[in-house]
Parts: C-alpha cells; structure tokens; sequence
C-alpha cells in the first residue's frame, strides 16, 4: 500500500466514531423515503447511533498511546485528549435532547420525521469535525455545518413563529459569517497561514500591531455569534421565544461545545495590558449585564430564559480573561450548563403543557397542583442562579475565585471589578429565576383554569436530569479529576 493509502486506512481507523454518525444519518435519510415514522423507534435508533459513537470514541481513547497527538485528513483535523472530551461532552447534550424531544409537548409534530433526528446527529457530527480542527478551512467548514442544520431543525416544527424564528437565526449567522470570513481572510493574509497552531504562535509574536485586533474580532464575530456574546447576542430572545422549549434548549447549549474550544485556543488576550484585552473584558462583562438586566422586564418564561443563557455565556467565558489560563474552569461550567440548559426548557415545555401559557404569571397554582414538578423547578432555578446545594454553585464559584486569583497575582484591579460585577449580576438573576417558583407556589390559580397533569415519565426524565446537579455539589472533583484526566492524557 502506498503513503497515500495508507494515511487515509490510518485516518478512517481514527475516524470510526464520525462513520457510525454518517451511516445513521444515512439509515434515516433512507427511512424517510420509505416513510418509517415510528417515533419511538426513530427515538431508539438515534440514541443507538449516539451510544456507538461514544463507546468508538472511548475505545479509541483506550487504544491511543497517552499523549499522543493524532493528525488526519493529512493534520486539517487532530485527535488528542481535549478532543476526547468535547466529544463526550457533545453526546452528552445531544443525547439529552433526544431524550426531551421523545416526551415534549411542543415536538409532537415533527418527533416522527426521520429528517429530524437525522439533523440532530448531523450537528453532532459537525460538531466532532470543530473540536478537531487544526486547519481554519475545517473549522468554517464544520461551524457552517453546525449552523445550517441548526436553521434546518428551527424550520422543521410547523408553524409561522418556528419560521420567523428560523429567518431572523439565518439573517443573523450570515451576517456574522461574513464578518468571520472576513476576518480570516485578514488573518491569512498578515500571517501566511492556515492552520490553527500557526495562528497561534503569529498572534502571539504580533499581538500589537496594528491591523490584528480589527481582524482577530472580526474572525471571533462567528464564534461569538454561537456563544451569544455582546453584541452578537440580539438574535437570542426573539429567536428561542419561538421555537419548541427543548429546541431552543438544544441550540443554546450544544453549538456552544462546538466552538468554546476553538475559541480558548485561539483567544490571545489573556494577559492584561496586551492590546485587545480591554476590549475583550468590557464585552465579556456587557454579555452578563445584556443577559441579566433585560431579563428583569421579561413575561414570557421562555424568552426570559433566552436573556438567561446569555448571561450564563458571559459567566462561561470569563477564564478566558486569566493569564496562565486553566480550562477546567470553564469546561467545569460548560457541562453544568449543559445539563441545566436542557433540563430547564424540557421543564418550561412541562410547564407549558400544564398552565397552558409559557407567560410567567400562567404558572400560578402550577407547583401546589403538582408539587413534584413545583419542587424540580425550584431546585433547577437555585442551580442556574448559581446556589448551594446544587452544581451550579461551585460553577460560578470556580469562575469568580479563578478571576479573583488572577488579581492577587497580577495587582490588575480590573480583576476586582470583573468579581463584584459578577457577584451582581447573580444577585440580580437571583430576583428573575425565583419569580417562576414564587407564581407556581404562591399565587392561586383562578378555578374556572384547570391545570393539566404532567406525564409521569416526563417527571422521571426531570428528576434524572436534577439529580446530578445535587450530587455533583457534593463531589464536584468528580466532574473535575475526569476534565483534567482528558485534558492531560
């Protein structure tokens, strides 16, 4: 066999996990044409392929030597330990998904469209390509893939809000892909290269001159479209607020897996006094306050929850702003908002489906009707305020002491002001989240509404989804030992 063939025998041996995707997207593409609309079937056979993918890529993990770097498709992808992991992590919110679109209420008419689920693990599969790309063409190209599926799953529910949604989410991501493709034009032309390691070490040697920073933002404006970071954050309310609740959960957590990595080891201003840093710590601290603060006038639970997961990706990318920056800070959060994310708008579809409204004032009586489902939401509220005993806690706690040690050791007094807005606007998220637990508890329900009944699996699948935000607050080095374990192997 010659070199050729054998790199490619060598890489399809590494990409394994990615086939297992494509045959099952194909498998559906193909029950689509002949019109197999089984939902529970459909159900079982994406978390099938899901479950093959994750047992291919632990044995790939198993196989490879420790610390070995992988490279395939002649280095435009890598496969090594953060790549693991962001593959794991990428499962397991797809998974999630999967798992709330079988009980949801507002996917009934598209739970039996094969297209559907083939979508789904379409943006995991795109999702796989991100984390390893080392070369930018791969990047863009499974970024892309990512986004234009995501237009695609927003368009498949009927109805005229699920297609105004899906306009205004096209019109924004082309917008901000142009910007980005821009940007890496600008960066391939200063620097004379494609591949990621090489614009690293350019950003790093040139950092300072002068026409960097325009393209260096203009390339992130892709990324931060995806993690809804100010001012690329417009789209998010008017976009979630129409889109079944578990969907909306979907697109604001597993894109963000897909392109948070790229973005840390990119992002080279992580030292205070580099040009650029300033900018950068500025908009990091305006996303938390255009999440948080317009939060406050919002009445429909839904679109209160998209401002919410803009706040959470301001949290999220604060470690970025720490010289000498370890990432299991922010992947600690990543997973806990992973979680959170599709447990809290599986909850409002639950709750939809029983005040009948997703309008916050709807949910009176809702948690004294039902309590269990009262208490869920109580517990999923605490944890994305960022309280004990929950996860969520020791998630903005590891953020805020990594940027209060980051002070300590550099003197930047703008580390002080990043704490105390941080510990602000918590504060402030404390008085919306709670609004939902205070109508289901304490305001009565007129008695000419009746209240539907949840359905009981649905409460199981809650309550598997709020468990691990307890217990992992008692053991959060659990989460932490296994990040660190892949992101050193």
């Amino acid at each position: 066999m010659n070199f050729i063939g054998s790199h490619i025998a060598e890489t399809l041996r590494w990409f394994a996990p990615e086939l297992i995707l494509v045959a099952g997207i194909l498998l559906l593409i193909v029950a689509d044409l002949f019109k197999f609309t089984k939902p529970i079937y459909l159900t079982w056979f994406s978390i099938l392929i899901i479950a093959l993918f994750v047992a291919e890529v632990t044995g790939g993990f198993i196989v490879r030597k420790e610390g070995a770097v992988i490279y395939l498709w002649n280095k435009h992808l890598i496969l090594n330990g953060p790549a693991f992991l962001f593959k794991y992590i990428g499962a397991l919110g797809t998974f999630l998904f999967i798992s709330n679109a079988s009980k949801s209420y507002s996917l009934k008419a598209i739970k039996g469209k094969p297209l559907f689920y083939a979508m789904v693990l379409t943006v995991l599969f795109a999702l796989s390509i991100v984390v390893m790309a080392d070369h930018i063409m791969a990047f863009i190209i499974g970024l892309e893939l990512i986004s234009l599926m995501s237009y695609l799953l927003c368009l498949s529910a009927d109805g005229r809000s699920n297609t105004e949604s899906a306009l205004k989410y096209f019109i924004f991501g082309a917008f901000s892909s142009a910007l980005m493709w821009y940007g890496a034009s600008l960066l391939y032309g200063l620097s004379g290269a494609l591949t990621l390691h090489e614009w690293q070490g350019y950003l790093l040697d040139h950092h300072a001159d002068a026409m960097i920073l325009p393209a260096v933002l203009l390339f992130f404006a892709g990324i931060w479209f995806k993690l809804s970071v100010f001012p690329f954050h417009f789209w998010v309310p008017d976009v979630y607020e129409g889109l079944p609740a578990p969907l909306a959960g979907f697109i604001s957590s597993v894109p963000k897996v897909a392109v948070i990595w790229f973005f840390w080891k990119i992002f080279p201003y992580n030292t205070p006094g580099t040009p650029g840093w300033e900018i950068c710590a500025v908009l990091f601290c305006l996303t938390l306050a255009a999440g948080n603060f317009p939060a406050l006038l919002q009445r429909d639970a839904q679109r209160m929850m998209a401002y919410s997961s803009i706040a959470h990706a301001g949290f999220m990318i604060l470690p970025f702003l720490i010289p000498g920056k370890d990432p299991s800070i922010f992947i600690f959060y990543l997973v806990v908002y992973v979680v959170m994310s599709n447990a809290l708008f599986f909850t409002l579809d639950q709750l939809e489906h029983s005040a009948g409204s997703t309008k916050i004032e709807d949910f009176k009586g809702v948690g004294m009707a039902f309590p269990w489902l009262g208490i869920m939401v109580f517990i999923l509220m605490v944890s994305l305020t960022g309280l004990p005993p929950t996860a969520g806690f020791y998630a903005k706690f590891f953020v805020l002491t990594g940027v209060w040690e980051a002070y300590q050791q550099t003197g930047v007094w703008f580390y002080v002001l990043i704490v105390f807005w941080g510990v602000i606007n918590t504060l402030v998220s404390l008085y919306y989240y709670l609004r939902i637990p205070f109508f289901a508890f304490f305001k009565r329900k007129e008695n000419t509404i009746k209240l539907t009944s949840p359905d009981k699996f649905s409460l199981i699948l809650l309550t598997l989804y709020i468990v691990p935000l307890l217990v992992f607050f008692l053991k959060p080095e659990w989460i932490l030992n296994v990040i660190r374990y892949l992101m050193k192997s």
